[in-house]
């Protein structure tokens, strides 16, 4: 599939664009004078958002188009990126300022009025060069429109349908033993492009409806009754109706429903949701199943007209290969028979080859650590995607993705994303998301992050992890941090991770205490400290940032001093502190937690009693 990584682009001038709005009415920006380049930055933005849709389109012919939007993204990730590094600069100033060193937050700005003046005369580059492409203006309202695609008729060849002449009878026997007085709701719900729609046309239009008033509505994405009524009512009457009134309409249709003889009605609904298509019926839901590998292979051949080919003995094989990789999906069999029609031999050899429909690199690149023994692998659960979506999406993302599980050259500069074998070199990449693979036996370079100071995301798991690295303390950026089993017994540095959003420190055993300045990261949510209290342990202690400790005096306060300082994190929502046996209270802080949700206690089969607090945290769903 040809590159279209440029429409990526969109998406990354949104979140600037909105970044920069909010920061223009930051009382740090008013007092660094900052405000009028904001305003420009701005102003620039929006210029060119207005021509982005044609050059998107036009970006998947045009070259030259690709490698501006490429700029254009590149850009827009800078201006989010030094919005970012301006509010953890103006944090750090608000806490440190001194009257007797002011240049401590002179030096800052400067080097940031700096880079401004550097992206500023980017995006005026940038806007010329537009300018020369003649890129035409989206003129359509900015008043929110919801285009209906998938908007569906009635009307169906059944002569070219394949596959499905069973789930049809079953459907009409299905109506036929429970039709009654009244209105019979049948469901057909499956996952998307399985042929729900198709299904409903063949039963629509078979013969022993003849004699009913027949009635097609396609619900869009933006519900409106009233648009369904009337599309109801203009069906059965055979003329446009545009009642605006919900009581009239309703009336209608009750009028049009009792002057029918026997008052008998037939509601088939296709949904890919089981539990909406369980809710809304009056009969059994019917779930339509994959189709088979060789009638995937017949659709295939059916769209490519396979049998008008010359080399059609040659490419049995390899479409039979092909058609095993559609899942049983008519909408991906007839997708990829379109798509080889015009393909030669070479290329259908390629389809086949190609390393997106292996299971393995899908699920490597969406879970690694599923091909890792992670302490609580029953816990996981596997998120998978159909093979078209996924090449679609590593499509999209071609000129940002690194991952060193594939073939060829990788040294890429504009990456954001990646998956790496090697930990035991430090990053130089501008990445906002890093997962190791199968690093296991390879110790995590000191200065790994040293250079990563953008990312937001970090999943470690697979390296041989038994502390932090020093580096660690750089990310001031991370929101993401999944990193069980840590064997180090003090993890002070953590602290330093402002912007945290998700600790995961599952199964470290070892770690010997929380930092007692835990509360400093505003921003945690969800925090899974579960296996971690030992049982071998002689004593807990939390540390403070000058380093002094508090010990627990009696054993039964041991493992409540441990977690004591989680009490500090205000905007925790998910606290999980299940399979600690060691754990005998849990302290009274707790109950300050005001927007906490969920607790999790499971496998502390030592755990006394809870404390009176907790009956106070009013947020608590879970427990």
């Amino acid at each position: 599939m040809a590159e279209v990584g440029g429409m990526l682009a969109s998406a990354a001038l949104r979140v600037a664009t909105q970044k920069l709005a909010s920061a223009m009415g930051d009382r740090a920006m008013l007092q660094w004078n900052f405000d009028r380049d904001l305003e420009g930055m701005k102003t620039t933005l929006e210029s060119v958002a207005a021509v982005l849709e044609d050059a998107e389109r036009r970006s998947i012919s045009d070259a030259a188009a690709l490698l501006w939007l490429k700029r254009l993204k590149a850009a827009a990730y800078d201006v989010s990126d030094l919005l970012d590094e301006f509010r953890a600069q103006a944090e750090r100033a608000s806490r440190k300022m001194t009257v007797l060193m002011p240049f401590r937050t002179i030096i800052p700005k400067i080097i940031i009025a700096n880079k401004m003046k550097v992206l500023r005369e980017e995006l005026n580059e940038i806007t010329n060069q537009h300018q020369n492409f003649r890129f035409m203006p989206d003129n359509t309202s900015n008043q929110q429109h919801v285009t209906d695609k998938r908007a569906t008729s009635s009307k169906v060849e059944e002569a070219l349908i394949l596959g499905r002449n069973q789930d049809k009878q079953k459907v009409m026997a299905l109506l036929s033993d429970n039709i009654t007085q009244g209105a019979t709701i049948l469901s057909i719900y499956g996952i998307g492009g399985i042929g729900k729609t198709t299904l409903a046309k063949m039963v629509l239009n078979d013969t022993q409806f003849k004699d009913y008033s027949r009635v097609w509505v396609y619900v869009s994405q933006m519900f409106d009754l009233n648009k369904i009524g009337n599309s109801i009512i203009s069906e059965v009457l055979n003329c446009e109706s545009q009642i605006t009134e919900p009581d009239r309409i309703n009336r209608c249709l009750d009028e049009l429903l009792a002057g029918r003889k026997g008052s008998k009605v037939t509601v088939i609904i296709t949904t890919r949701d089981e539990e909406i298509a369980k809710k809304v019926c009056t009969i059994e839901p019917y779930k339509l199943g994959l189709l088979t590998d060789d009638m995937c292979w017949t659709v295939i051949k059916q769209k490519s007209n396979f049998e008008a080919r010359i080399d059609k003995e040659l490419l049995e094989d390899i479409g039979r290969d092909i058609s095993m990789k559609c899942g049983g999906v008519p909408l991906a069999a007839q997708a990829l028979g379109y798509m080889l029609q015009s393909m030669k031999f070479d290329e259908w050899v390629s389809v086949r080859n190609s390393d997106i429909w292996t299971e393995s690199t899908l699920a490597d690149a969406t879970s690694p650590h599923h091909k890792s023994s992670g302490l609580h692998d029953e816990d996981a659960t596997l998120l998978t995607m159909h093979d078209l979506v996924h090449d679609v999406a590593r499509s999209i993302m071609a000129d940002e993705l690194l991952d060193s599980s594939t073939k060829g050259k990788i040294q890429r500069t504009s990456c954001r994303y990646a998956l790496l074998r090697d930990c035991s070199k430090p990053l130089k990449l501008f990445i906002r998301a890093l997962h190791f693979l199968d690093c296991g036996n390879i110790r995590l370079h000191g200065a790994a992050f040293s250079s990563a100071k953008w990312l937001h995301v970090l999943d470690p798991r697979a390296c041989s992890i038994k502390n932090f690295p020093s580096s660690i303390g750089q990310l001031k950026h991370l929101r993401y941090l999944n990193a069980p089993g840590i064997q180090d017994r003090n993890i002070l540095s953590i602290v330093k991770l402002s912007k945290l959003y998700f600790l995961n420190l599952s199964g470290s055993a070892r770690v010997t205490a929380l930092p007692k300045s835990i509360g400093e990261i505003e921003g945690l949510v969800h925090l899974d400290l579960s296996g971690c209290i030992s049982k071998d342990c002689e004593k807990f202690w939390v540390i403070s940032p000058n380093y002094d400790t508090i010990f627990g005096s009696a054993p039964t306060d041991q493992s409540c001093k441990f977690i004591e300082c989680v009490g500090t994190l205000c905007n925790l929502e998910h606290l999980d502190l299940s399979k600690n046996n060691s754990l005998n209270s849990v302290p009274e802080s707790l109950g300050c937690l005001r927007m906490l949700h969920t607790i999790n206690l499971s496998g502390c089969c030592n755990l006394i009693q809870l404390p009176k607090s907790i009956g106070e945290i009013d947020s608590l769903k879970f427990l």
